[in-house]
C-alpha cells in the first residue's frame, strides 16, 4: 500500500488496517512502497508491526519528487537515503529497497550499511482484530471492551423490513451511524426477512455500510450462500456470526473465513443443542477450535459465545452461562462475547435485568456484547463495569464520555434551525451519500413546492462542495466523495427533466476528460467523472492511457469547453505539455485544467495549462472559474 504524509491511504485505509486485513487474508509479507519517502515511513512501519507478525516491507523513493523545468527531480543522494532507510529496521521492516528515484548507488549503499543485519524480534499481542476500510478494533481481555450494535435487525422492525424487501439500504444507514455515534465499535447485520433474497441483500447491505462507516461489521446469518456473497465484496475484515459445532455447518463456515480471513463467532451449540451445564458448553467450544484449526482459521481470528439463555423460561441456566463465560476466558485463552438482550425476553422492565447481566458477565471476563448501544441504561453501566473491572485505566473513558453527555446536552438545548428542513435532509443525504434516499426526499420537496433549478443550484452543489472540504480536510476519502457525487448524479437526473426548457438545453458546459498516454491509475479521474456529472457538466470520458492525437479528436468532436486531464506518475506526467501543444496545433479554443498526486502549480504553469487543480474536490471550482472566464 501506499500512504500519504498523514499515514493514510486515498481510500482511507491506516497502516494497521491494510496489514491486519492483507495478513489475515495470507499475504506471507505486507508493507509499503512509494508514497513521501523514508521518514514519515518509519511510522507506517511501526503501526504495522503492531498488528501482524508477517514480514514487513519498505521501499521508500528517495524523498518527495519535484518537477524542475519538466523533469523529475529527487534531492535524496545515496547516502541521505540510507541514514534515513536503516531507520525502518529498527521499525520493524525486514525487508527493504529502494522505489522512485532511487539508483544503483543507492541500492548497494544500502546493501552495504546493512549486511550482517537481522530483522528485529517482534511480538504481537494476541486479539482479535477486526477491520472496517477505514479503522481496526481489538477485542480481547487486554482491550476496551467492545459494543456490537444489534439495532440492523428486521425482527420486529416493520420499516426495515420493508426497506429490506424492496431492496433498500436507508433506514439500516440510520441505524449504522446512530448505534457508532452512542458508542458501538461493530456492527451486527442481519438482513433475514422471508421472501427477501438474503445473499444479495447482505451484499447490498455491506457494500453500503462499509462506505458510509468506519465500524467493522458483524455479517449475522444461518442461512445457506449468504456469507459466500458478502465476503468477496468487503475491503475489510469481518465477522462471521455464527459457527456451532454441528458438522454441516463447520463445513460451511471454517473454510470462508480461511479463505477471506474473516473473525468468527463461535457457538457453544451442536447438532444436539445447548448443554445444560459450563463444562459442557465449553467442551463444545473446544471442538469448533479444534475443527477451525484444521480448516487453516488461527485463533487470533475466534470469539467464543457462551449463549445467553431466557430468565423467563431457563432460569436455572442463567449462571451456567456465566460460569461458562469464566472458563471460556481462562482455559481457551480466547475472546468471549454474549448476546446480552435475551437474558430478559419474556419478562418486565428488561432494560435492568439486561444491564445487572451484562455487570455480572464482564465481571467473569466478558470481552464483547451484542447489545443495543442507544440504550443509555446499558452504556453507563458498561462504562462504570470498565472503570471496575480495570479495563478503562484511570476512568479515562467515563469520564470521556461524561463530558460528551454534557455538550450533546447543552447541543441539544438548541438544535441547528435547518436540521428537520426537507433542505437540511437533502443536504445531509448529499453529504452521507445515502443514494436511496435522495429521490424520495426530492418527490417531498418538488411536492411541497421546490423549484427543481433552485434545488440543484442551491441544495445539491453545495453539498457536494461540503463534501469536498471534507476531503481536503482529511476528514472524507475517496470511497465517500464517490457516493455523495453518485447521490448528486442521481438527483440531477430526477431533476433535469423538470427545468424549463431553455435552461434543460444549457448544460453549464462540455468537458473532455482523460488519464494521458502511458499512464493506466484513474481513481481520481473517475471521481472528477462523477463529480462533473453531479454538477451538470456533460462530460466525455475518454478513459486511461489515452493518446494526444485521440484527445484532441474528441475535443473537437464534442466542442469541448474544457479538456481535463490527469497523471499520477513522474513518468507520464511529461505527456500533458504534449496534449496542450497539440490541442493548440490543431486551432482547438477550449481551455485545459491539468491535476493529480505528482502535478504541480508550478508544473501547470510550465506546460501551459490554464487551470491546476489538487484533487477532484478542488476540480470543480476551477472549472467553474475558467467557463466564467
Amino acid at each position: 500500500m501506499t500512504f500519504d504524509e498523514h499515514f493514510v491511504a486515498p481510500t482511507g485505509t491506516d497502516p494497521a488496517t491494510a496489514a491486519n486485513v492483507l495478513s489475515s487474508m495470507g499475504a506471507f509479507a505486507v508493507g509499503v512502497n512509494c508514497s513521501t519517502g523514508p521518514a514519515s515511513m518509519v511510522e507506517v512501519v511501526g503501526r504495522m508491526a503492531q498488528v501482524t507478525p508477517a514480514p514487513i516491507v519498505a521501499q521508500p523513493n528517495a524523498g518527495l519528487p519535484e518537477l524542475v523545468d519538466g523533469k523529475t527531480v529527487f534531492h535524496l543522494g545515496p547516502s541521505e537515503f540510507v541514514d534515513r532507510t536503516v531507520k525502518l529496521v529498527a521499525a520493524g521492516a525486514g525487508m527493504v529497497g529502494g522505489c522512485c528515484g532511487t539508483t544503483p548507488a543507492h541500492i548497494a549503499l544500502l546493501v552495504e550499511r546493512l549486511r550482517g543485519t537481522r530483522p528485529v524480534a517482534r511480538n504481537v499481542p494476541r486479539a482479535l482484530r477486526l477491520s472496517s476500510r477505514l479503522g481496526t478494533i481489538e477485542i480481547g481481555a487486554d482491550y476496551p471492551f467492545a459494543v456490537v450494535g444489534e439495532r440492523i435487525n428486521p425482527t420486529n422492525r416493520e420499516e426495515l423490513t420493508e426497506q429490506i424487501l424492496d431492496g433498500r439500504t436507508e433506514a439500516l444507514l440510520r441505524d449504522a451511524r446512530s448505534q457508532v455515534e452512542a458508542g458501538a465499535g461493530v456492527l451486527d447485520v442481519n438482513v433475514g426477512v422471508p421472501g427477501a433474497d438474503e445473499a444479495a441483500m447482505m451484499r447490498r447491505a455491506a457494500l453500503a455500510l462499509e462506505n458510509s462507516v468506519a465500524a467493522p461489521l458483524a455479517l449475522d446469518s444461518a442461512g445457506e450462500g449468504v456469507f459466500d456473497e458478502a465476503l468477496p465484496a468487503l475491503a475489510g475484515k469481518p465477522l462471521l456470526n455464527s459457527v456451532t459445532g454441528a458438522p454441516d455447518r463447520m463445513d460451511a463456515v471454517l473454510p470462508l473465513a480461511a479463505r477471506f480471513g474473516a473473525g468468527v463467532v463461535c457457538l457453544a451449540l451442536d447438532e444436539t443443542g445447548i448443554k445444560p451445564s459450563a463444562d459442557g458448553r465449553v467442551a463444545v467450544l473446544r471442538a469448533i477450535v479444534e475443527a477451525a484449526g484444521k480448516h487453516g482459521v488461527p485463533r487470533e481470528n475466534l470469539i467464543v459465545d457462551c449463549l445467553t439463555l431466557a430468565l423467563s423460561a431457563e432460569q436455572e441456566r442463567v449462571p451456567e452461562t456465566l460460569r461458562a463465560v469464566g472458563i471460556a476466558s481462562r482455559e481457551l485463552g480466547l475472546p468471549t462475547i454474549l448476546g446480552v438482550s435475551n437474558v430478559s425476553h419474556g419478562l418486565p422492565n428488561r432494560a435492568v435485568l439486561n444491564s445487572s447481566f451484562l455487570a455480572m458477565a464482564m465481571a467473569e471476563g466478558l470481552d464483547a456484547a451484542i447489545m443495543n448501544p442507544l440504550d443509555e441504561r446499558m452504556m453507563e453501566t458498561l462504562r462504570a463495569s470498565s472503570v471496575l473491572t480495570l479495563r478503562d485505566r484511570d476512568s479515562a473513558e467515563y469520564i470521556r464520555q461524561h463530558m460528551k453527555r454534557r455538550k450533546k446536552k447543552a447541543k441539544a438545548e438548541a438544535p441547528p434551525p435547518e436540521a428537520d428542513t426537507i433542505e437540511g435532509r437533502l443536504r445531509q443525504a448529499v453529504i452521507d451519500g445515502t443514494t436511496d434516499e435522495i429521490e424520495s426526499l426530492l418527490d417531498v420537496a418538488l411536492a411541497d413546492g421546490s423549484e427543481p433549478r433552485g434545488l440543484n443550484d442551491t441544495v445539491l452543489i453545495p453539498a457536494l462542495r461540503e463534501v469536498g472540504r471534507r476531503f481536503e480536510r482529511k476528514e472524507y476519502f475517496l470511497p465517500q466523495m464517490m457516493l455523495s457525487a453518485e447521490t448528486v448524479e442521481r438527483g440531477f437526473v430526477k431533476l433535469k427533466p423538470l427545468f424549463p426548457a431553455v435552461e434543460a438545453a444549457d448544460a453549464r458546459g462540455t468537458v473532455v476528460v482523460a488519464t494521458v498516454e502511458g499512464d493506466i491509475h484513474d481513481i481520481g479521474k473517475n471521481i472528477l467523472v462523477s463529480m462533473l456529472e453531479g454538477h451538470g457538466y456533460t462530460v466525455v470520458d475518454l478513459g486511461k492511457n489515452v493518446p494526444a492525437a485521440e484527445i484532441v479528436e474528441a475535443a473537437r468532436e464534442h466542442a469541448a469547453d474544457i479538456v481535463a486531464l490527469s497523471a499520477l506518475m513522474t513518468t507520464t506526467v511529461t505527456q500533458m505539455p504534449v496534449v496542450i501543444r497539440a490541442l493548440e496545433d490543431a486551432g482547438l479554443s477550449c481551455k485545459v485544467m491539468v491535476g493529480g498526486a505528482v502535478v504541480t502549480k508550478r508544473f501547470a504553469d510550465f506546460a501551459g495549462a490554464d487551470g491546476y487543480a489538487k484533487d477532484a474536490a478542488g476540480a470543480i471550482g476551477v472549472l467553474d472559474d475558467l467557463l466564467e472566464g
